[in-house]
């Protein structure tokens, strides 16, 4: 069976894909369970974030936010949080251009469809639509 849209990237590729996104789903699981130590409403919070910035910014508040921690350990959550948000922000971009790519590749093959858009509640279309 054919899959309903072409593979983009190469099979080893796709593997080294699915293993970033397993040990990203284990560091997200590991940073959840460290706030439900040491404070269950952060983790709460995270669990119900819905990207990945703001699950770290609860994470490195849960974490800083206790009483004499060592200022190395308040650098590590900076640092840790800053590398987080970085991935976040590349596995953005990827996904973003993987939908261009998508977009070209699928209306290469069916040619330019006619593009719909509204405007004051009334359907436009292109010259070249079929009417």
């Amino acid at each position: 069976m054919e899959p309903a849209s072409p593979l983009l990237l190469a099979a080893g590729k796709h593997r080294l894909l699915g293993e970033m996104a397993e040990i990203l789903g284990w560091t997200d699981h590991t940073m959840i369970e460290t706030a439900e130590r040491l404070d269950s409403s952060v983790a709460d919070r995270m669990r119900r974030s819905t990207t990945v910035p703001v699950a770290v910014a609860y994470w490195s508040y849960a974490i800083k936010n206790r009483q004499n921690i060592p200022s190395e350990l308040a650098r590590l959550v900076d640092f840790a949080a800053k590398e987080r948000n970085k991935i976040a922000s590349l596995a953005r971009r990827v996904r973003d251009q993987n939908r261009r790519q998508r977009a070209r590749m699928a209306s290469a093959r069916v040619g330019s469809p006619p593009i719909l858009a509204r405007q004051n509640e009334t359907l436009i279309l292109p010259a070249s639509a079929p009417v």
